[in-house]
């Protein structure tokens, strides 16, 4: 439940973050990606 709802909240900010059209943002779309799931996956098995 918890993971979906950050999953969502993700999701958001990288649509918002998308619509900027960043060239900064285009070369690290990918990591910002993997270091999000991996904060999240971190913060859930932490708990």
């Amino acid at each position: 439940m918890l993971y979906l709802l950050m999953l969502k909240l993700f999701l958001l900010i990288y649509k918002r973050f998308e619509k900027l059209n960043n060239p900064l943002f285009e070369m690290n779309r990918t990591d910002f990606i993997i270091s999000n799931c991996y904060w999240i996956m971190n913060d859930l098995y932490s708990r």
